[in-house]
Protein backbone atom coordinates (compact mmCIF):
# COMPACT_ATOMS: atom_id res chain seq x y z
CA UNK A 1 0.00 0.00 0.00
CA UNK A 2 2.69 2.38 0.93
CA UNK A 3 4.59 1.66 -2.25
CA UNK A 4 1.45 2.37 -4.16
CA UNK A 5 1.01 5.59 -2.10
CA UNK A 6 4.05 7.01 -2.27
CA UNK A 7 5.27 5.76 -5.94
CA UNK A 8 2.46 7.60 -8.16
CA UNK A 9 1.16 9.52 -9.39
CA UNK A 10 0.53 6.87 -12.22
CA UNK A 11 -0.20 7.03 -15.63
CA UNK A 12 -4.26 5.14 -16.71
CA UNK A 13 -5.90 5.78 -19.78
CA UNK A 14 -3.52 9.06 -20.77
CA UNK A 15 -4.32 10.52 -17.68
CA UNK A 16 -2.41 10.89 -14.84
CA UNK A 17 -4.05 9.96 -11.54
CA UNK A 18 -2.77 10.97 -8.32
CA UNK A 19 -3.82 8.48 -4.83
CA UNK A 20 -3.91 9.84 -1.27
CA UNK A 21 -4.42 8.46 1.92
CA UNK A 22 -7.80 8.96 2.84
CA UNK A 23 -8.82 10.35 6.04
CA UNK A 24 -11.72 11.06 7.87
CA UNK A 25 -11.89 14.51 7.19
CA UNK A 26 -12.55 13.49 3.37
CA UNK A 27 -16.24 14.46 1.69
CA UNK A 28 -16.96 14.02 -1.71
CA UNK A 29 -18.19 16.98 -2.34
CA UNK A 30 -15.37 19.38 -1.72
CA UNK A 31 -12.12 19.57 -3.31
CA UNK A 32 -10.44 20.82 -0.18
CA UNK A 33 -7.33 18.85 0.47
CA UNK A 34 -7.22 17.25 -2.62
CA UNK A 35 -4.31 18.14 -4.65
CA UNK A 36 -3.91 16.32 -8.61
CA UNK A 37 -0.94 15.84 -10.82
CA UNK A 38 -1.47 18.29 -14.33
CA UNK A 39 0.75 18.63 -17.01
CA UNK A 40 1.12 22.38 -17.81
CA UNK A 41 2.58 24.23 -20.76
CA UNK A 42 4.57 27.27 -20.91
CA UNK A 43 4.74 27.86 -24.81
CA UNK A 44 8.20 29.93 -26.02
CA UNK A 45 9.94 30.71 -23.17
CA UNK A 46 12.97 33.01 -23.18
CA UNK A 47 15.93 31.19 -24.36
CA UNK A 48 17.83 32.27 -20.95
CA UNK A 49 14.71 30.34 -18.79
CA UNK A 50 15.28 27.19 -21.32
CA UNK A 51 17.23 24.88 -18.54
CA UNK A 52 15.75 22.21 -15.86
CA UNK A 53 16.26 24.48 -12.90
CA UNK A 54 14.45 27.27 -14.45
CA UNK A 55 11.72 25.68 -15.89
CA UNK A 56 10.97 23.95 -12.47
CA UNK A 57 10.96 27.46 -10.53
CA UNK A 58 8.71 29.09 -13.12
CA UNK A 59 6.52 25.75 -13.02
CA UNK A 60 6.77 26.16 -9.20
CA UNK A 61 4.66 29.41 -9.90
CA UNK A 62 1.70 27.30 -10.51
CA UNK A 63 2.32 23.86 -8.28
CA UNK A 64 4.86 21.44 -7.22
CA UNK A 65 7.00 20.52 -9.85
CA UNK A 66 7.22 16.83 -10.37
CA UNK A 67 8.41 15.90 -13.87
CA UNK A 68 9.86 17.71 -16.63
CA UNK A 69 9.57 16.48 -20.42
CA UNK A 70 12.57 15.42 -21.11
CA UNK A 71 11.84 15.79 -24.86
CA UNK A 72 12.14 19.52 -24.48
CA UNK A 73 15.62 19.75 -24.51
CA UNK A 74 15.67 18.55 -27.68
CA UNK A 75 16.55 21.40 -30.36
CA UNK A 76 13.21 20.36 -32.97
CA UNK A 77 10.93 20.62 -29.98
CA UNK A 78 11.65 24.50 -28.65
CA UNK A 79 8.21 25.80 -28.85
CA UNK A 80 6.81 24.85 -25.41
CA UNK A 81 7.93 23.50 -21.85
CA UNK A 82 5.80 20.73 -20.36
CA UNK A 83 6.30 20.20 -16.68
CA UNK A 84 3.87 17.52 -14.70
CA UNK A 85 3.24 19.61 -11.03
CA UNK A 86 0.86 18.42 -8.63
CA UNK A 87 -1.65 21.28 -7.94
CA UNK A 88 -4.41 21.79 -5.07
CA UNK A 89 -7.75 20.79 -6.28
CA UNK A 90 -9.74 23.99 -4.45
CA UNK A 91 -7.37 26.87 -5.69
CA UNK A 92 -7.47 28.93 -8.68
CA UNK A 93 -4.98 28.18 -11.14
CA UNK A 94 -3.49 30.83 -12.64
CA UNK A 95 -3.35 31.28 -16.60
CA UNK A 96 -0.05 33.58 -17.19
CA UNK A 97 2.63 34.15 -14.37
CA UNK A 98 4.83 37.28 -13.63
CA UNK A 99 8.61 35.35 -13.76
CA UNK A 100 11.80 37.85 -12.57
CA UNK A 101 14.15 36.45 -15.18
CA UNK A 102 17.96 38.26 -15.94
CA UNK A 103 17.03 41.16 -18.01
CA UNK A 104 13.65 41.81 -15.97
CA UNK A 105 10.47 40.45 -15.28
CA UNK A 106 8.24 39.40 -17.79
CA UNK A 107 4.60 37.66 -18.41
CA UNK A 108 4.22 34.04 -19.25
CA UNK A 109 1.28 31.97 -20.25
CA UNK A 110 0.16 28.87 -18.88
CA UNK A 111 -1.56 26.58 -20.39
CA UNK A 112 -3.21 23.24 -18.73
CA UNK A 113 -3.36 19.75 -20.55
CA UNK A 114 -6.26 17.13 -20.31
CA UNK A 115 -8.60 19.17 -17.44
CA UNK A 116 -11.58 17.79 -17.98
CA UNK A 117 -13.77 20.00 -15.72
CA UNK A 118 -11.53 23.17 -15.52
CA UNK A 119 -13.82 26.82 -15.47
CA UNK A 120 -12.02 29.52 -17.06
CA UNK A 121 -14.20 31.71 -14.91
CA UNK A 122 -13.09 31.25 -11.41
CA UNK A 123 -10.31 28.90 -12.50
CA UNK A 124 -10.90 26.30 -10.73
CA UNK A 125 -10.95 22.70 -11.23
CA UNK A 126 -14.40 20.19 -10.74
CA UNK A 127 -17.02 21.78 -12.86
CA UNK A 128 -17.52 24.08 -15.62
CA UNK A 129 -18.36 27.35 -16.93
CA UNK A 130 -22.00 26.61 -17.40
CA UNK A 131 -21.86 25.44 -13.58
CA UNK A 132 -20.20 28.22 -12.12
CA UNK A 133 -21.08 29.53 -8.67
CA UNK A 134 -19.01 32.58 -9.39
CA UNK A 135 -22.32 34.10 -11.20
CA UNK A 136 -24.65 33.77 -8.47
CA UNK A 137 -22.35 35.25 -5.78
CA UNK A 138 -21.53 37.96 -8.45
CA UNK A 139 -25.33 38.48 -8.84
CA UNK A 140 -25.96 39.12 -4.84
CA UNK A 141 -22.86 41.10 -4.88
CA UNK A 142 -24.01 43.25 -8.10
CA UNK A 143 -27.71 43.46 -6.41
CA UNK A 144 -26.53 44.69 -3.16
CA UNK A 145 -23.98 47.39 -4.50
CA UNK A 146 -26.71 48.40 -7.26
CA UNK A 147 -29.39 49.24 -4.16
CA UNK A 148 -26.87 51.30 -3.15
CA UNK A 149 -25.79 52.81 -6.10
CA UNK A 150 -29.49 53.91 -6.78
CA UNK A 151 -30.11 54.89 -3.08
CA UNK A 152 -27.05 57.71 -3.75
CA UNK A 153 -27.85 58.49 -6.74
CA UNK A 154 -31.13 59.11 -5.44
CA UNK A 155 -29.01 61.73 -2.65
CA UNK A 156 -27.20 63.35 -5.04
CA UNK A 157 -30.03 63.96 -7.16
CA UNK A 158 -32.41 65.38 -4.17
CA UNK A 159 -28.92 67.15 -2.93
CA UNK A 160 -28.67 68.91 -6.81
CA UNK A 161 -32.45 69.74 -6.72
CA UNK A 162 -31.75 71.26 -3.40
CA UNK A 163 -29.03 73.73 -4.72
CA UNK A 164 -31.40 74.41 -7.75
CA UNK A 165 -33.74 75.73 -5.27
CA UNK A 166 -31.64 77.79 -3.59
CA UNK A 167 -30.40 78.98 -6.67
CA UNK A 168 -26.74 77.43 -6.65
CA UNK A 169 -26.90 76.20 -10.00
Amino acid sequence: MDNVLSGGPWFGRGHIVGIEKWTPEFSSSSLKGLTSPIWVRMPHLPLACWDEVNVARIASLVGHPLWIDGDMFQWRRRELARVCVRVALDAQLPLCVWVEGSSGRFFKKIEYEKISSFCFKCRRIGHLIKDCLMDAKLDAVDSSSKNVAEEKSEDVIADKLKYMDHGFM
